[in-house]
């Protein structure tokens, strides 16, 4: 009996380390891959052309967050999928900190925060469209946080998009 419960705990621990091994490479395969972004300023919107170029697996874009002052200039609207979400406190690691509040309050007036999905699947390129209202001049930073699962993990990535808009 002694012997049966040693030998399934041995074959678990195999497993264990067997799918720890398998994670640990799987996340190693996309770490430092960064999108390759075409971006258009048409009328009325921009277009991001994205594409995951040497990955594998399906990617999400999950967040998108534009600077404020230069989007509410525009009337910038996010992609179909995304919503205009504001940070929360239940966001920060200690919702009850007068530090936390502190962060909600500045990054809520400085950026303007979209969350969603779409999916990006490998070397195949997706268009976002960011429909505006107004054509004015200046210059910001898209910037995106994307995922993916990794077993019954995942890993998260960022990448930044500068657009420029002039008046012609």
């Amino acid at each position: 009996m002694l012997k049966s419960i040693f030998v399934a705990v041995g074959v678990l621990l195999i497993v264990f380390v067997a799918y720890a091994a398998w994670v640990i490479i799987r996340a190693g395969d996309a770490i430092g891959v960064q999108p390759i972004v075409e971006t258009e300023v048409l009328s009325g919107r921009i277009r991001l052309t994205i594409t995951l170029p040497g990955v594998d697996t399906e990617h999400q874009i999950t967040e998108v967050i534009f600077p404020r002052e230069f989007g509410e200039q525009l009337e910038i609207t996010a992609p179909n999928s995304f919503r205009l979400t504001p940070y929360a406190l239940e966001d920060t690691s200690d919702p009850n900190s007068e530090e936390a509040a502190q962060w909600v309050a500045s990054t809520n007036r400085r950026d303007m925060r979209w969350l969603g999905s779409i999916a990006v699947p490998p070397e195949v390129p997706v268009v976002l469209d960011f429909p505006f209202r107004y054509k004015v001049t200046g210059h910001g930073t898209l910037r995106f946080q994307y995922e993916r699962n990794i077993g019954m993990s995942g890993q998260i990535a960022f990448f930044n998009v500068p657009v420029e808009i002039t008046a012609n």
